[in-house]
């Protein structure tokens, strides 16, 4: 007997574990802490199925802690279940919904106490209880759907004794005659009372022919609510003989038809414009049967084919459009089939028209009450739109013939966001991305990648976009990481609302110009000779090194500011005429270095900068005294040991602007 026990307590483990696998149920049971203690296949299936981590309902975990840390319901179910593990709750049933991404789930949780001993527990089970909930919902809404129709129907029923007048009739009855459902007083002469007397003989009359004659009958008539509303009414009746064959009861039911009534209406009223806009409609509109013949044309699609809709009507479309039967048999088969399409026909252009006549043609097929097919057919002329199209695409293809051909700029479109959008063969040469390698990425990859490429692509789109354009100036870095120097221009693209919604961009390639004027820049701040450059305004645009020595003035202090800041009197009151002879020759002006005249006055040609205004420049050497060694007077009493130098300008200078100084 010792060695079976075991077996028996394991025999019996297994078939207590086989119960709770087979239970549809996913059961867990808890200790008095709320730690899972085990779980049945269900409980597992589910956690699996849901993706659900270890720490969220294995054994092990602590259940109370998920419950505390869920957003929903489990707060409450994990209140109840320490409630019952207290004592306090015998017992715990709700509902809950737990719907997934795929489909709507509720389930049912019930905690019930199990106690071991004197160490409490629980069983917590959540069972699947979406099948019913979505029962209730189908048998919910199918009584909704009831009561609304019997709602909608506004059926009243009456009975009248013809032997003794009385009558009966349903709440709805009295509704629609205006009356409180209460008041069951009622005739055949109160119901006269109540029809408008211009159709109240003829009412009346149709009564008494339906009760002589023992048949059923029907009325539509309008009538005068107790509230004095007037409504349109139907009613249909019919009598009950007695033993002798006469009449005994007459009975029927009655409907409030005014909406009904005020719908027919407002169709023959829309029939009637519809007659309108059809015979006067640009769209060709006509139905067509399954034998092909046309039922229905309006005027607009007899235009169309220089006919008219006698013309048409009851012919076959072959006879019609015999030119374009081939392109309309397959498809207005498939529309007698059921399907609804739509095609561009396409017919040779009148004698007076150049080229094809195209038609968007539509085809939406009927059923007639005894399911005859028809097609209605929609043709709107589109010949004009498909010739602007081919325009359109002619010009895009010269615009982009143009676009390619311009090889020493950069072309890109980007978006309002700054990606780019299209990106030229020009682009591609000057930074060396093929188009699908940039086309869709931001064109802040073209930045110095240390010089905060974001915020200074940023600062540009937020210039072009609040001033139009703005004009692009500094380093950029080709695809094999080598810097080059671009300039060009960025401006916004506006919608019809001036929204920006997009910007167009211009590149080029200007390094070796740069690498070039930093070099003349270079050479000009080593010279020995003061070269100050102004433009026609008068204003300092360049001070070199030796004009810094010899006026002892910055640069930074000087450029921007009028040349009349380096001259003495009388030269500075006569700067002005000095510059109305540009641009041919220039008197130089005489120059004060240290308050002191230190002038110079050869006569040199204006030289050109890259900037559009014109630039003209002097150069000198500083003397050895503070006495004049060049000014404007024809005799001079001392010369200095250092004379003026002999200036040349690089490049290809005009024959008449001399280069040599000339001195008083």
């Amino acid at each position: 007997m010792a060695d079976t026990h075991p077996r028996r307590t394991d025999d019996f483990q297994q078939f207590s574990r086989a119960v709770l696998d087979g239970l549809s149920a996913h059961i867990a049971i808890l200790d008095g802490e709320g730690t899972i203690l085990a779980v049945n296949a269900p409980w597992e299936a589910f956690g699996a199925a849901n993706g659900l981590a270890d720490g969220k309902g294995s054994v092990g975990d602590n259940y109370l802690r998920v419950c505390d840390q869920d957003t929903g319901d489990g707060i409450d179910v994990g209140r109840a279940i320490r409630a019952v593990l207290a004592g306090s709750l015998p017992y715990y049933s709700r509902d809950y919904a737990c719907h997934s991404a795929s489909e709507q789930r509720w389930f049912t949780v019930r905690v019930t106490p199990l106690r071991d001993g004197d160490r409490p527990g629980v069983v917590v089970a959540h069972e699947n209880i979406s099948g019913r909930k979505l029962a209730e919902a189908a048998r919910l809404d199918v009584e909704d759907r009831l009561g609304f129709a019997l709602h909608s129907s506004r059926i009243g029923s009456w009975e009248v004794d013809l032997h003794n007048g009385t009558a009966t009739r349903s709440a709805e009855h009295a509704r629609i005659f205006g009356y409180d459902p209460a008041d069951t007083d009622w005739s055949l002469d109160r119901f006269l009372e109540h029809v408008l007397p211009s159709e109240r003989q003829t009412v009346a009359g149709l009564v008494r022919h339906g009760i002589e004659g023992n048949r059923d009958f029907t009325v539509e008539c309008r009538i005068r609510r107790a509230d004095g509303d007037v409504r349109w009414i139907w009613f249909a009746a019919g009598t009950q003989l007695d033993q002798r064959g006469r009449a005994q009861r007459l009975s029927g039911i009655v409907q409030d038809i005014t909406d009904r009534k005020r719908e027919s209406d407002a169709l023959l009223e829309r029939e009637r414009l519809l007659g309108i806009v059809t015979g006067t409609a640009r769209v060709g509109l006509v139905i067509v049967g399954a034998d092909y013949r046309y039922q229905f044309a309006n005027k607009a699609y007899a235009d169309l084919f220089g006919l008219s809709a006698h013309d048409i009507i009851g012919r076959r479309i072959e006879d019609v459009l015999p030119e374009g039967w081939a392109q309309i048999q397959p498809r207005l088969d498939r529309a007698l089939g059921g399907e609804r399409l739509s095609f561009e026909l396409t017919l040779p252009g009148r004698p007076t028209a150049l080229g094809p006549r195209h038609f968007l043609t539509t085809y939406d097929p009927q059923s007639g009450d005894q399911g005859q097919r028809t097609v209605v057919v929609v043709v709107v002329d589109i010949t004009q739109r498909k010739q602007a199209e081919d325009a359109l695409r002619t010009s895009e293809e010269r615009l982009r013939l143009m676009v390619e051909g311009v090889s020493d700029h950069a072309i890109v479109m980007l978006d309002a966001a700054g990606h780019v959008l299209t990106w030229s063969h020009g682009a591609e040469r000057v930074a060396g991305y093929a188009a699908d390698e940039v086309v869709g990425q931001h064109y802040s990859r073209l930045f110095m990648p240390a010089r905060g490429a974001g915020d200074l692509a940023a600062h540009e789109l937020r210039t072009a976009a609040a001033e139009g354009q703005t004009n692009i100036a500094g380093w950029r870095v080709r695809k094999n990481g080598l810097p080059f120097w671009a300039t060009g221009t960025l401006a916004a693209l506006y919608d019809s609302s001036h929204r920006v919604h997009g910007f167009s961009m211009i590149l080029r390639d200007l390094t070796a110009s740069r690498r070039n004027d930093e070099l003349l820049r270079s050479v000009l701040d080593h010279t020995l000779d003061a070269i100050v450059s102004i433009d026609e305004r008068g204003t300092v645009t360049m001070f070199n090194g030796a004009a810094e020595r010899m006026f002892d003035r910055r640069a930074a202090d000087v450029i921007g500011q009028s040349v009349n800041l380096l001259m003495p009197e009388p030269h500075r009151s006569a700067h002005d005429g000095y510059l109305r002879d540009t641009p041919g020759r220039v008197r130089a002006p005489s120059l004060a270095r240290g308050g002191k005249c230190s002038a110079f006055g050869k006569t040199v040609p204006p030289f050109r900068s890259n900037s559009p205004s014109p630039s003209f420049g002097w150069t000198t050497s500083a003397t050895t005294s503070g006495s004049c060694v060049i000014c404007p007077r024809r005799r001079c009493s001392r010369r200095s040991s250092s004379r003026p130098r002999k200036w040349r300008p690089s490049g290809n200078w005009p024959a008449e602007w001399p280069t040599t100084s000339t001195t008083c």
